[in-house]
């Protein structure tokens, strides 16, 4: 699941809005993170921003 760390960035809603802007991206084939690895499941790890 992506989900926003508060703690290591400068504007959560600027954080935020980032995220939702990856939803509307097509043919993603991994989500790469700075603390939590990789995924090869990127429509299930941004469902929730949907």
């Amino acid at each position: 699941m992506v989900c926003p760390i508060e703690l290591y960035n400068m504007d959560a809603m600027q954080h935020k809005e980032s995220i939702r802007e990856l939803v509307c991206l097509e043919n993603i084939q991994l989500v790469c993170t700075g603390h939590r690895g990789y995924s090869e499941k990127f429509k299930e790890a941004i469902s929730h921003w949907r």
